[in-house]
């Protein structure tokens, strides 16, 4: 019993450590305990302790991450993707919320990255060199989540 109450003290206590720094998901939390060699059943125990304690709260979490990705200009799909990677449920329509309460629109964003990435070059006037610079366009938009039809129309408004 002694024992046991040790390896919780010690668990809760790293616990806390770890959320001093930054904030985790219960997922990604518990994961980081497992690493540690504490069991299964008492990270379970510190998980639910912290939760009790309001440190850790799940919704307010996937929210500020969410923020944090779509600030980032990735695409709906992309950080429905990245959370579900980390255990956190969004759906489409709260993220469309989230990106109206931030002020920004998936176009937007689009036509941001691309005015990025297109700083300090010139459009080339061969055809070839064109379709390079499209296609490396692209391949950036589409690693971001943007989907190809969205992308093409932003894309034909800067490389005719």
């Amino acid at each position: 019993m002694q024992e046991n109450q040790i390896e919780y003290k010690e668990a809760f206590n790293y616990a806390i450590k770890l959320l001093s720094k930054r904030d985790y998901s219960i997922y990604k939390l518990t994961q980081k305990l497992i690493t540690q060699e504490i069991t299964e059943e008492c990270a379970q125990r510190v998980i639910n302790k912290l939760i009790a304690l309001k440190y850790l709260r799940e919704e307010e979490f996937t929210k500020a991450r969410a923020s944090q990705l779509l600030s980032r200009c990735y695409a709906n799909d992309y950080i429905v993707q990245k959370l579900s990677e980390e255990q956190l449920e969004i759906d489409h329509q709260q993220l469309e919320t989230l990106r109206k309460e931030l002020g920004l629109d998936s176009q937007g964003q689009i036509k941001k990255l691309i005015e990025k990435r297109l700083r300090y070059k010139q459009i080339p006037e061969s055809f070839e060199e064109r379709q390079k610079l499209k296609y490396k366009l692209f391949s950036f938009l589409n690693s971001k989540g943007y989907k190809h039809s969205n992308i093409e129309n932003q894309i034909q408004e800067y490389i005719k």
